[in-house]
């Protein structure tokens, strides 16, 4: 039975590696870089910005109220776009990581598009590919920016998952007590 204890606690411990391999600060860091000039953060968790830890300390001045408000007018958005570039604070909860990564990696040329630049998974979208000049890291830097914007839509996904394997301990805890029982009586 002992192995069995065992076995969970490692699992869980391995597992939450997916969740603690995600580096907020450098997606962070990137999603400043590369996306905060057209796009802002304005319904994420007010708290994530309260310290303004997460925003690199250049952009550190655009945080106001607990929102990320970018410094792109809409005048010129609409200008240059045709549209304002949309918030994208649950961009994490309307679509998954994988879809995210696989937009800001799906750009191809097509000299038919405005930009030069079309997307496989957004046909003709309004966006340039802001990730044109990164050539060696393009996918670290895509996978980085995803898990930065799940995190912004769902910021208690961590405490989430230690929560759900505590409950989970406790259960496996109540099973191995119940059993020692049952083979008692």
């Amino acid at each position: 039975m002992r192995k069995w204890w065992l076995a969970f606690i490692i699992f869980c411990l391995t597992t939450h590696g997916a969740f603690a391999s995600r580096d907020i600060h450098r997606g962070a860091k990137f999603f400043f870089q590369y996306c905060s000039g057209c796009h802002s953060l304005k319904y994420g968790a007010s708290d994530l910005w309260d310290n303004k830890q997460l925003a690199p300390i250049p952009w550190r001045s655009r945080i106001m109220n607990g929102k990320w408000l970018t410094s792109l007018a809409p005048k010129d958005s609409q200008k240059w776009f045709g549209q304002t570039p949309p918030d994208l604070s649950l961009e994490g909860q309307k679509h998954s990581r994988q879809w995210i990564i696989d937009y800001l990696m799906g750009f191809y040329d097509d000299s038919q598009h405005p930009f030069g630049r079309n997307n496989i998974v957004f046909k003709d979208v309004n966006m340039p590919d802001v990730l044109y000049s990164v050539s060696h890291d393009r996918q670290s830097i895509a996978i980085d920016i995803a898990d930065f914007l799940v995190f912004v839509a769902h910021p208690e996904s961590t405490q989430r998952y230690w929560v759900g394997c505590a409950v989970m301990l406790l259960c496996l805890f109540a099973l191995c007590l119940t059993w020692c029982l049952k083979n008692k009586y």
